[in-house]
């Protein structure tokens, strides 16, 4: 099990326009086409961020993806 960053949605998906609002569909079609890193990478800070490719922590930048067709809403 791993946890996955909220944060990096928040920051990095355009379309759900951070933490003004947000929806579903967009954030699963983020996790299949962009990924997202570890909370240990990204932790949540209650704001939008800018959008970077460096971990806070200094750890190794990965991202994890959920395969196409495997979520359901």
């Amino acid at each position: 099990n791993i946890d996955l960053s909220p944060q990096d949605v928040i920051n990095c998906a355009f379309e759900n326009t951070g933490c003004e609002g947000g929806y579903l569909i967009p954030a699963v079609e983020f996790l299949v086409t962009e990924g997202v890193v570890l909370d240990t990478c990204m932790p949540y800070s209650d704001k939008t961020d800018k959008c970077t490719f460096e971990c806070q922590d200094g750890s190794k930048f990965k991202k994890y993806y959920c395969k196409e067709g495997s979520v359901r809403i």
